[in-house]
């Protein structure tokens, strides 16, 4: 957090330093870096605020559960024929507790099998959205790359044809100029070197042609291929945003539902904490008193049997 948060003041700094000059790529790349730090704060914030409930909602069922825990144990050492020390309203008091201690125990079970009702449903939504969306994606990057093999074969075979078109036309010119330059040799006894200098060059340029074509094809495949990624990649990540979506809207939802029971819980059991707390308080007193009792007499008994 302290690093994301560092992070975010350095960029503010930074932008409000620059918010005179003309935006550049460099500006573009460290807002989508601030977007990126304020989602991934943002995701990490809300994962530590669940992480904190779900520790404080742990702590607090625990107490209950050792409030019921002590007050079982205090009861056995509180008998109906001890009543006279403790008093039948104590016991009956502690009793009463424990029994409504189990009761919210229970009506806890049966909100949070209500809660886990809902919950799996969500879940399930939400993991079968992500399941079929993921294999659309899937399907649409196999026929896309398919496309695109298909594309560059329909290109390279678009050169090879054309290849084959300007091979010919030069085997053509050169018989042609070959015919002129034998013509010219039979009727002036040499060919004129102006004549065959403009032969090579007519063929040389054919050659050219050919590797231009070739060159200026490959790269305007290039770049229609680069384009086609591009266009392809961001659809892909709108989609895979709202698969993202999706999946925070359910953790709320289930972070939501969870948080309901809690604190329907809890508006019920924190007043029963508070009054399970005094009698404990009071019970633990009394027993020890009893035991300290007990102890002193049965020494005294011991004591009076020595003596005798």
């Amino acid at each position: 957090m302290e690093r994301y948060a560092q992070k975010l003041r350095e960029l503010k700094m930074r932008k409000a330093r620059d918010a005179t000059k003309p935006p550049t790529k460099l500006d573009e790349e460290e807002e989508g870096e601030a977007a990126h730090v304020n989602a991934a704060t943002k995701a990490l914030a809300l994962r530590w605020i669940r992480m904190a409930r779900d520790a404080m909602e742990s702590k607090f069922r625990m107490r209950s559960e050792t409030f019921r825990e002590d007050l079982d144990t205090l009861l056995t050492m509180m008998p109906e024929e001890d009543d006279w020390f403790f008093g039948a309203a104590m016991r009956l008091e502690g009793r009463d507790l424990l029994k409504r201690g189990s009761d919210l125990e229970d009506d806890r079970r049966t909100l949070e099998a209500e809660a886990a009702v809902k919950i799996h449903k969500i879940e399930t939504d939400a993991s079968n959205h992500v399941i079929e969306r993921t294999e659309e994606l899937e399907r649409e990057r196999r026929l896309f790359h398919t496309k695109l093999a298909q594309q560059n074969d329909r290109i390279a075979l678009d050169i090879e044809v054309r290849r084959a078109e300007l091979m010919k036309l030069k085997e053509t010119r050169k018989k042609e100029f070959q015919a002129e330059e034998r013509k010219a040799r039979e009727e002036l006894g040499a060919a004129p070197t102006e004549m065959m200098q403009d032969h090579r060059n007519q063929l040389l340029a054919i050659d050219e042609l050919m590797n231009s074509e070739q060159s200026n094809t490959e790269k305007y495949r290039g770049e229609e291929e680069k384009q086609a990624r591009i266009m392809f990649d961001r659809a892909e990540l709108i989609k895979r945003t709202e698969m993202e979506r999706r999946k925070a809207i359910a953790g709320e939802n289930i972070a939501r539902i969870r948080q309901e029971v809690a604190v329907k819980v809890k508006a019920a059991e924190s007043e029963w904490q508070g009054l399970a707390a005094k009698w404990l308080a009071i019970a633990r007193r009394k027993v020890q008193v009893k035991k300290k009792e007990d102890e002193d007499a049965k020494a005294g008994k011991r004591k009076r049997k020595g003596a005798k």
